[in-house]
C-alpha cells in the first residue's frame, strides 16, 4: 500500500513494521466514548456482540462508536450518571512502527522505502564512517562543476 501522507526517515539499522493489529478497548458507560490509539483505526465492533448496558431508563445496547482516523468516539447519552455497566470493543489498527515508536497514517496507507536514506537534491555516497553513506546536495555539486568549468576554460 502506497501513500505520499507518511513518511518516516530514520537512521539505519531500524526495526521496521507494518501492518495490522487488535486491541480491545473496556469502557465504563458512565461517560462519553473518547478513545485515542497509536495507530489508524480501521474498524471497530462489539466483542462479544449484543452487549448492553443499564441506564435509569431500563437496558440499552452498547453503542458503535464513530472512527476518526486514531479516535473513536460516541456521546450516546443525555445522562450518563445512572449508567451501570461497561462496553467490551475489538479495534483493528493500521500502522506502521519503526524501532517501536508507531506513526499512524491518516488514511492507513504508507511508503516503505530501503534507500530513501538522502532528502530530495542530494545523491548519496558510501562513506567509511557510520552510517555508511553521506549526502551531498545535488546544487553544491553542479556549482563547484560550473566553478571548474570556467577555470579550465
Amino acid at each position: 500500500m502506497l501513500s505520499p501522507l507518511l513518511k518516516v526517515i530514520v537512521d539505519a539499522p531500524a526495526d521496521v513494521s507494518v501492518g495490522g493489529k487488535t486491541e480491545t478497548y473496556n469502557h465504563p458507560m458512565g461517560s462519553p466514548i473518547n478513545q485515542t490509539f497509536d495507530q489508524t483505526i480501521v474498524a471497530v465492533s462489539l466483542s462479544p456482540p449484543n452487549q448492553t448496558y443499564e441506564n435509569g431508563a431500563g437496558t440499552r445496547a452498547c453503542p458503535l462508536p464513530t472512527i476518526d482516523g486514531q479516535t473513536i468516539t460516541s456521546d450516546f447519552d443525555n445522562y450518563y450518571a445512572d449508567n451501570t455497566g461497561t462496553c467490551n470493543y475489538k479495534i483493528q489498527l493500521m500502522g506502521i512502527t519503526v524501532n517501536g515508536k508507531a506513526y499512524p497514517s491518516k488514511d492507513g496507507l504508507f511508503t516503505v522505502t530501503c534507500d530513501d536514506d538522502c532528502p530530495e537534491g542530494s545523491h548519496k555516497c558510501i562513506h567509511n564512517k557510520y552510517p555508511g553513506y553521506c549526502c551531498i546536495a545535488c546544487a553544491q555539486v553542479a556549482n563547484r562543476i560550473n566553478n571548474i568549468a570556467k577555470k579550465i576554460r
